[in-house]
């Protein structure tokens, strides 16, 4: 018999306990269905910077609101300001995006019945609430 390791380090990817402590509740078969899913879909830091650089960054961390209100502010000296400090910022917007991003495939395991529920309830009731 095989051990079915995941493809990434959840511990190092994903830095929220609770969803940690869900991930690794999950069956070889489920953590693999997970991680193709998460790896798939998940930000990158360093491409994150690269578009940080000609402004479209919010547009890849599905933040359009902020988007728009980013290049509207540009026109304004606030514009330059807001762009310095989202060099700094990038690394966090970037983990949160991804654990949004790991909620949401938990949550569609769930409605798929591809987790049981008392998996999902060692995690707040945010990630069972569709």
């Amino acid at each position: 018999m095989t051990d079915h390791k995941p493809m990434f380090d959840t511990d190092k990817t994903i830095k929220s306990l609770a969803l940690q402590a869900v991930i690794r509740k999950l069956s070889p078969e489920q953590r693999n269905l997970f991680t193709q899913e998460f790896e798939a879909k998940r930000k990158n830091t360093g491409m994150t910077y690269f578009l940080w650089f000609i402004g479209f960054h919010y547009l890849y961390l599905n933040r359009v609101g902020i988007f728009f209100l980013y290049w509207l502010s540009c026109v304004l000296i606030i514009g330059l300001i807001w762009l310095i400090a989202d060099a700094f910022r990038i690394p966090g917007m970037v983990q949160r995006r991804n654990e949004e991003i790991a909620e949401q495939i938990l949550k569609n395991m769930i409605a798929l019945n591809l987790v049981d529920a008392d998996i999902a309830l060692a995690r707040p009731v945010e990630i069972v609430q569709a």
